[in-house]
């Protein structure tokens, strides 16, 4: 699974990681999307999929869905598919919108993919009156589909849809009847190994997280207790393909801080992610200065990152460490292979040790 190097270190070019602080446990940060946008030169195509012994590389996305065989057809029923009528998520998705709208890439035919939480959902909405606003169309969409994507290809607001999986009846019904509506790999959709993956043409990628730090280390896998919860699907895929990768997420989910000084698990690298949108406040990744750039000519405000923390903290308190047994129960590969970081095994909670 790969080769554990020094440190904060690339265990095979040595180089400085960017991520300040490294995981849980130290591990090496693998090589992340470079800033120059290397990877965006070439087009999205079909390509021979690439397998490793072991099958496709690939991500898969925890779909909490609900089947009921009886039934004259199969249904799925994701909660996670539907668009939030939450005014904070709404608030927070129109400011996703906005900062895409301020970058060079939003033009004609550019490519997205969104996630299916709450707020990275609605950025559909305000997204489509942005391009309607500019005269423009998205040029193609990818990722997990459904149903406000297939309205928007319906439409004719989106050229293409790309499908690699389904989160409602919408997307299932329409892979089918719908032109312009086509099937693809997990291979084609983010092999690493696959020179046609489509993740590496992307312009935006709208994602969410359980947690991030304040070196833009995102975790999408384990609560804030240190179990795991749930998959990574292409969140890590996408990021580091992406041109702009934006992060849209509350400050605080109940009594727990969303952005603290250390993610419990690094999914998703921090050199990867450009731009974090929260009902704070929007932060932007200092290794992208283009970005902040674009953000203060379209008028939108910012702040820092450890502004946003300092702000969590002040409402919910600074947690506690979590304690770990020495047994690692599973390891984060990154995409090229080098260990991202492993989750441990949580110490029982000794109410007796409690102060």
């Amino acid at each position: 699974i790969g080769q554990i190097g020094p440190v904060g270190r690339h265990p095979q070019h040595g180089q400085q990681s960017q991520r300040r602080g490294g995981g849980q446990n130290g591990f090496p940060l693998h090589q992340g999307k470079q800033t120059g946008r290397g990877y965006h030169s070439a087009p999205p195509s079909p390509a021979t999929p690439v397998r490793s012994k072991g099958g496709v590389y690939s991500r898969w996305a925890l779909v909490r869905s609900w089947v009921k065989p009886s039934s004259p057809r199969f249904a799925i029923y994701s909660a996670a598919a539907r668009i939030s009528q939450n005014p904070r998520d709404l608030m927070m998705a129109e400011n996703v919108a906005k900062v895409i709208a301020s970058t060079p890439y939003f033009k004609e035919g550019f490519s997205f993919q969104t996630g299916v939480g709450g707020p990275s959902l609605a950025a559909n909405l305000f997204l489509e009156q942005y391009m309607d606003e500019r005269g423009i169309k998205m040029g193609w969409a990818i990722g997990g589909i459904c149903g406000p994507m297939v309205e928007l290809l319906k439409k004719g607001k989106v050229g293409k849809v790309i499908d690699v999986q389904d989160f409602d009846l919408d997307a299932v019904n329409s892979i089918n009847q719908t032109p312009n509506h086509f099937e693809m790999s997990a291979s084609q959709y983010a092999n690493p190994a696959n020179k046609g993956a489509f993740v590496n043409s992307l312009d935006f990628v709208v994602l969410a997280a359980l947690e991030i730090d304040t070196g833009f280390n995102v975790n999408v896998l384990t609560g804030s207790d240190g179990v795991l919860r749930g998959a990574p699907g292409g969140h890590p895929d996408t990021a580091a393909g992406s041109k702009c990768c934006i992060i849209v997420t509350p400050l605080v989910r109940g009594r727990m801080a969303t952005v603290c000084e250390h993610v419990v698990t690094v999914t998703t690298p921090g050199d990867c992610v450009d731009v974090l949108v929260t009902d704070y406040g929007i932060a932007v990744n200092p290794l992208r200065p283009d970005l902040i750039e674009c953000l203060d000519q379209a008028g939108i405000p910012h702040v820092t990152i450890e502004e946003l923390k300092e702000k969590a903290y002040s409402l919910v308190g600074r947690p506690d460490d979590l304690e770990w047994e020495d047994k690692v129960v599973a390891v984060l590969e990154a995409r090229d292979g080098t260990i991202l970081d492993v989750v441990r095994k949580i110490k029982p909670y000794d109410p007796n040790q409690a102060e």
